[in-house]
């Protein structure tokens, strides 16, 4: 893939990852797992921390 957009090569990858390592398990929790169990830290854009609590509202969130 070619691409100047970052984001959209990485989506692509992961996506394609996703689908080549499990056909039986939904993409999202092949995903999912590598991610919730890797003991690498994460630094989120601050920007987008602002969106998700904006997104929470005043009703809160639950999982």
């Amino acid at each position: 893939m070619v691409s100047n957009d970052v984001v959209t090569v990485f989506e692509s990858l992961v996506l394609w990852y996703g689908q080549q390592v499990d056909s039986t398990t939904p993409v999202e929790e092949v995903l999912g797992i590598p991610l919730v169990e890797a003991n690498v830290p994460v630094r989120y854009p601050a920007t987008s921390l602002q969106h998700l609590v904006e997104a929470v509202g005043d009703d809160g969130f639950r999982l």
